[in-house]
């Protein structure tokens, strides 16, 4: 990591092209699984929902919420959106669209129609299914198994 640093300060503008022929090389070639895998998820987090495991509660049994869905919704939705919306909500569209991703063509209503594609990718229900399962996953057992509320105590609870 090091070595890295340093060759990217020393050799900037050499760095700069080679990590962005990378970039463009894996975006170009992995989009489709990224997109796909992303999907995978709003059908799994929709599937634990709708499923049985959708009446599991995240606390001791018989707990009550200490906050109604409503209440839990709004500060969710206020959190994860608030201040990425108010900051990105103009910009990340300008960004696709002054740098669009390899693929896509050149005239101006084709840049612009990616740069909404990507935005509405970014900001959709597609992120906040990455978020429920991987905050499931650690609520389940920082609550269930009193393990910690860190990524690495939802892996290795010795009392799961």
């Amino acid at each position: 990591m090091t070595a890295f640093t340093v060759y990217a300060i020393v050799f900037r503008d050499t760095a700069a092209r080679q990590a962005k022929a990378l970039q463009d090389n894996v975006i170009g070639g992995f989009g489709w699984y990224y997109i796909l895998i992303v999907s995978l998820f709003v059908v799994f987090a929709i599937w634990l929902g709708l499923g049985r495991f959708g009446d599991i509660t995240l606390g001791e049994d018989g707990e009550k919420a200490e906050y109604s869905i409503g209440a839990w919704l709004s500060m969710l939705f206020a959190a994860g959106m608030g201040i990425g919306l108010v900051f990105w909500g103009v910009a990340e569209p300008l960004f696709h669209y002054e740098d669009p991703r390899p693929g896509v063509g050149s005239t101006p209503a084709q840049r612009a129609d990616s740069a909404m594609v990507q935005t509405f990718l970014h900001w959709g229900i597609h992120p906040w299914a990455i978020y429920v399962v991987v905050g499931l996953a650690i609520a389940h057992i920082s609550r269930g198994a009193r393990c910690g509320s860190s990524w690495p105590g939802c892996c290795w609870c010795r009392r799961c």
